[in-house]
């Protein structure tokens, strides 16, 4: 019966999967027209003199890349966890005789499955790209690129605890991306706030204050 279930959640979030992998396909070949546009000047936020494959691929994605990956956990979950709600079909699906636990379970796994899966892909094209671009002896390195999997991972990580949190409380996969979006948002603000407030508070090199937040919010939702 859970595999039945999981199959039935994995096919629910296939048009997402595909968006996410286009999605992350597209970002390197976006970096480069806006670069080049940049470094000819025909963009109205300024100019750059030069620029290289290997630099965007190891500097600017990071940042579009973990705001991809937050964005399709908040999607992901939010399918998985309220689609059936808002199609008007969960309240049959749990009548049925299976225990609500093994729903809850296949949605988790589906959602989550589908997040690696991204990630993975698309550190996977990037690096491929990388060394097409760049060639086989440079291109970006391995180890930077499992550093931006990592961080997008975490960030990932975050956005998908915050969606199944706020998925559990609406109606419709809308509202729970943005109520999950904010919740996501919250132990940002709050660290930056007590790392501002008490900046001699620290273990080691850590700031005490950006490390509360993520402690005791996450667990919770």
């Amino acid at each position: 019966m859970f595999r039945a279930l999981l199959i039935k959640e994995w096919k629910q979030l296939r048009t997402l999967r595909w968006v996410g992998l286009c999605l992350g396909a597209l970002l390197p070949p976006f970096l480069l027209v806006v670069a080049e546009a940049a470094k000819r000047g025909r963009l109205p936020f300024g100019q750059i003199s030069d620029y290289s494959v290997e630099q965007l691929l190891t500097t600017a994605l990071p940042f579009l890349a973990a705001g991809l990956w937050g964005l399709l956990a908040l999607l992901f979950t939010a399918q998985s966890f309220a689609g059936d709600r808002a199609a008007g079909t969960e309240t049959f699906l749990l009548e049925r005789p299976v225990p609500r636990n093994r729903v809850w379970w296949a949605r988790l796994v589906a959602a989550l499955g589908s997040l690696l899966l991204s990630i993975a892909v698309h550190v996977i094209l990037w690096l491929g790209l990388g060394r097409l671009l760049v060639g086989s002896s440079g291109g970006p390195p391995i180890a930077a690129l499992l550093v931006l999997a990592a961080g997008g991972a975490v960030v990932g990580l975050v956005g998908f605890v915050a969606g199944v949190a706020a998925a559990s409380f609406v109606q419709s996969p809308i509202q729970a991306v943005l109520l999950g979006l904010i919740l996501a948002v919250v132990p940002t603000g709050l660290s930056v706030f007590l790392a501002g407030f008490s900046p001699l508070a620290m273990l080691g090199r850590i700031p005490v204050g950006v490390v509360l937040p993520w402690l005791f919010l996450l667990p919770g939702y």
